[in-house]
């Protein structure tokens, strides 16, 4: 399965081949983003890379989210793009994308991806200014088993991993998940959405977690 990637940066392609082949997701590399909306409709990628200049692009995340609404959209950064694109929290917050990395994490970024894990990039060391001494809407409507697969989210397992710990279906899972995410009123409907939401949220949802 190829890693479809929307990139315009010669400096950066070289990284990007290296750290592809070395998982065996040989990158297909396209620079119109129209022509790379209707590769991604017709070949249905597990993994979709999108370079930094298309950051502020939010029309380009929707049609991403159409056409291919389970595909794993991949931002990844370089300092200068990071310095245009603004605060890394704030991308998750505001694009329906599933991972966020610095160009030089790339290699372990999809290592991890491809291992069934969640990659958590240097850009979210610092968590966002966020009160942690109130309640999430919809947390009391939580039942004991979808508070279990919030917890599983915050240890760093991906959806096959969850699935396989809580001995259910990855389909069962992606409805559990779709109930999750209507509870809580989460925005996005990508398979990393919860994810976002939890590493939003992790300080407070520790909170509740422990109560």
């Amino acid at each position: 399965m190829p890693l479809l990637t929307l990139s315009t940066r010669r400096s950066e392609l070289v990284l990007i081949t290296t750290a592809s082949d070395a998982v065996n997701l040989p990158p297909v590399i396209h620079r119109d983003p129209n022509g790379f909306l209707t590769a991604i409709a017709v070949q249905q990628p597990i993994y979709t890379l999108i370079t930094g200049e298309f950051a502020r692009n939010t029309t380009l995340f929707s049609g991403i989210r159409h056409h291919a609404p389970q595909t794993q959209l991949i931002l990844c950064l370089t300092p200068e793009t990071l310095a245009e694109a603004g605060c890394p929290w704030a991308l998750l917050d505001q694009l329906d994308l599933d991972t966020l990395c610095l160009l030089d994490e790339l290699p372990e970024c999809l290592k991890t991806l491809t291992n069934g894990r969640t990659y958590r990039s240097s850009l979210l060391a610092m968590p966002p200014n966020r009160p942690t001494n109130k309640e999430l809407p919809g947390w009391k409507d939580l039942k004991g088993s979808e508070k279990r697969i919030i917890q599983l989210i915050l240890d760093g397992l991906d959806g096959p991993a969850i699935a396989e710990r809580l001995h259910i279906s990855r389909h069962t899972l992606r409805n559990e998940k779709v109930i999750i995410s209507q509870k809580l009123g989460m925005k996005g409907n990508g398979p990393g959405s919860l994810i976002r939401f939890v590493l939003l949220n992790a300080a407070i949802i520790r909170q509740l977690l422990a109560q």
